[in-house]
């Protein structure tokens, strides 16, 4: 299913999907397996986004909020919902642009435009839901288990990708492990503390990168800011 929804996306900040082919362990796979299904895209040298500024510290990260921004409105547009952003699923391509890759838990909105149907798929990068950090907080909700990926969700993780991006942290890097994190998100505490009238030191320059993630991560979904918005805002 996954190859089916990559393989009919095309844009600039999505990861290429070349084809597939199956994959023999030596010496474990036994007679007449055909092997492990491997879906194949180009080899990205830079690595993840992450990987990416850290190894290019004047890499312009402004250009790289934007560009997963602009692929993300690609999917959106598209009623495809990623499920699992976070900077371990941006590329960097040879030219130093971001693309958004992994498509295993991505889901389609109720109004798919590209005729495909929607089946659980889960990665082993995270749940069936994403990855504990970068989950929305209505997933650890009471009645979580009828909770699905949504656009809104999508939003809140992105917040999370910027955060990464500038603080080189992962959400809730105060939290040892995700129980703990699960447990901050429970309590409504946001990805990154700070005293509500001062901005973390990582966003002195880009203070204004700090408030859109502040707008991504309301905890009411509806009160999020659109990717349409968040564009526009890194435009102006």
């Amino acid at each position: 299913r996954e190859m089916n929804l990559w393989s009919r996306l095309a844009h600039p900040n999505v990861l290429s999907f070349l084809g597939f082919c199956f994959f023999k362990f030596p010496n474990e796979s036994p007679a007449g397996d055909p092997g492990q299904l491997s879906l194949i895209s180009p080899w990205m040298d830079n690595g993840t986004a992450r990987q990416y500024v850290q190894e290019h510290p004047e890499a312009d990260r402004l250009a790289i909020t934007r560009g997963v921004a602009t692929g993300l409105l690609y999917l959106h547009k598209n009623h495809i919902i990623h499920g699992d952003i976070k900077s371990g699923n941006v590329l960097m391509t040879d030219n130093g642009v971001p693309v958004l890759a992994d498509f295993g838990l991505a889901t389609l909105a109720e109004d798919d435009s590209l005729g495909l149907t929607n089946e659980h798929v889960t990665t082993t990068t995270g749940t069936s839901h994403g990855t504990p950090r970068w989950m929305a907080p209505e997933f650890f909700q009471t009645d979580a288990d009828s909770q699905k990926s949504t656009k809104e969700t999508d939003v809140w993780a992105f917040g999370c990708f910027v955060l990464e991006l500038f603080t080189l942290q992962v959400p809730y890097a105060t939290s040892k492990s995700d129980i703990n994190a699960m447990a901050a998100i429970m309590q409504q505490r946001l990805p990154y503390e700070c005293p509500t009238d001062q901005v973390p030191y990582p966003f002195v320059r880009h203070s204004e990168l700090w408030h859109l993630c502040l707008q991504c991560w309301a905890f009411d979904p509806p009160s999020r800011i659109t990717v349409p918005d968040i564009l526009q805002y890194l435009r102006n």
